[in-house]
């Protein structure tokens, strides 16, 4: 495990949202961070960041109490995006 991931405080989980469920790119994270983090006592906060098309973040809201309970981390905040999947697209824009 990366050694400055294991100093972080912190952790934000930002990537958009797809048809109504999360981004695989993100799932494949979570797997390997059960996988490497199992039965370890890593306690972290973490923050998540997403985006969609429209404003139903339910796959999300249902993930990441889920994520906190298996993973022992804290959930300390939550940035849902509803509708500003445009402007997420352009690079250096604020949403």
């Amino acid at each position: 495990m990366n050694e400055v991931f294991l100093r972080a405080e912190v952790v934000v989980f930002a990537s958009p949202q797809y048809r109504g469920a999360i981004a695989g790119r993100r799932k494949i994270i979570f797997n390997r961070l059960y996988s490497t983090l199992f039965g370890r006592p890593v306690k972290k906060k973490f923050v998540v960041m997403t985006t969609a098309r429209g404003e139903t973040y339910d796959m999300t809201e249902d993930f990441f109490p889920l994520f906190s309970r298996f993973s022992g981390w804290e959930n300390i905040g939550d940035a849902l995006g509803a509708g500003k999947e445009v402007p997420a697209r352009t690079p250096g824009a604020r949403v």
